[in-house]
């Protein structure tokens, strides 16, 4: 899932994630969702180049416009889209202008420029459905309502044999050893699969492994459950991979139940079998109302695991224990002021408490 700068969630797929961090984007002036770089070595690369490096098999289409620069369309797999503008002023010195397009500001673009639908080939339903609807609203309007549209109409919904391919796969590489614990093996098949997954059908699998039981005796030899038997499968840097994987590529893709699953898989590893970094990572890393209810998830787990040996325990850092308590105050904070807002019937305030906030009181 396309994360960016944190404005536009969810408006793109992993591929445009993946470009986003390829480099420094500056948002376009009243053009929510587009951004531009001043990278040089960008600027000699054409589209096709990097569209095969970061969405391979995405359709590149070439159009042009009367009156303007030449324009190269991709839109990525998952959503989102590169749009590159070609300069050629001297034939012997072409550059490009590359433009980062979350999905609706793609949307907008498209709709604007007038360019066929015809670059949507392997697009997603909503995508032409967005495009037709754009026309009878204001400039004012598309700005206002892209995004929340691409939210609405394009939400991704699990596919059932996806989730049991992935959950069967996973099982089948965990049994193999299930005769001999600890685990020994380092399966990459286990990443492999995991990374088919789209953001509903990766909550659903952790999900399915957690209440697939193995031993009703929960140990760290012999974990309980099946989601902890993966995480054990693997040894040294592919389980970092494993734990890299969930925390920081697909971290905001995990719901609040499939996050207090990732902790508690690292609490039943033993913290000293788990990178330091996972736990406040994720920690901090939630926010509002989603952190008050991943606390209580943790609590309620019915076993000794709770918030509090996870943080005072499990957490070995005198440094990583006060950064976890201090975003457990500044939200806390935020959420006061928000309460007080509310009651006061100020709701208008309520979002500028939530974003500013917060750097404030750090």
């Amino acid at each position: 899932m396309f994360h960016g700068d944190g404005q536009y969630l969810g408006d793109g797929g992993l591929p445009l994630e993946r470009l986003w961090r390829l480099t420094i984007w500056d948002e376009l002036r009243n053009c929510p969702g587009r951004y531009t770089t001043r990278s040089k070595d960008l600027k000699l690369t054409p589209a096709e180049i990097i569209a095969q490096k970061f969405s391979p098999g995405c359709p590149v289409e070439h159009f042009r416009v009367p009156g303007k620069d030449d324009v190269v369309v991709c839109r990525f797999h998952g959503g989102g889209g590169l749009m590159t503008y070609i300069k050629a002023a001297d034939p012997r010195a072409v550059y490009f202008i590359h433009t980062l397009n979350t999905e609706s500001g793609l949307l907008r673009k498209i709709d604007a420029t007038g360019i066929p639908l015809t670059v949507n080939a392997l697009s997603s339903p909503h995508f032409p459905a967005i495009l037709h609807l754009l026309p009878f609203l204001s400039d004012a309007e598309k700005n206002a309502s892209a995004y929340c549209l691409v939210r609405r109409l394009g939400r991704e919904r699990a596919d059932p044999s996806v989730v049991t391919a992935v959950v069967r796969t996973i099982v089948a590489a965990v049994s193999e050893d299930s005769s001999r614990w600890p685990f020994r093996s380092e399966k990459g098949d286990l990443l492999r699969a995991l990374e088919a997954t789209n953001r509903p059908e990766l909550n659903e699998v952790l999900k399915s492994l957690a209440a697939h039981g193995i031993s009703p005796l929960g140990t760290e030899e012999a974990p309980r459950d099946m989601l902890t038997a993966a995480f054990r499968v693997v040894r040294g840097p592919a389980r970092e991979r494993l734990f890299s994987f969930m925390c920081n590529q697909r971290l905001f893709d995990l719901d609040v139940w499939s996050r207090c699953l990732v902790l508690h898989v690292a609490q039943m590893l033993r913290m000293d079998h788990v990178p330091a970094w996972v736990v406040p990572k994720v920690m901090t890393s939630t926010t509002r109302g989603r952190l008050v209810r991943l606390k209580a998830e943790i609590d309620g787990k019915g076993n000794y695991h709770s918030l509090h040996k996870l943080v005072f325990q499990d957490v070995k850092s005198d440094d990583d224990r006060r950064s976890i308590l201090q975003h457990f105050y500044v939200e806390a904070k935020v959420r006061r002021a928000c309460t007080v807002f509310a009651e006061r019937g100020e709701g208008g305030a309520i979002r500028a408490v939530g974003v500013t906030s917060a750097s404030l009181l750090r």
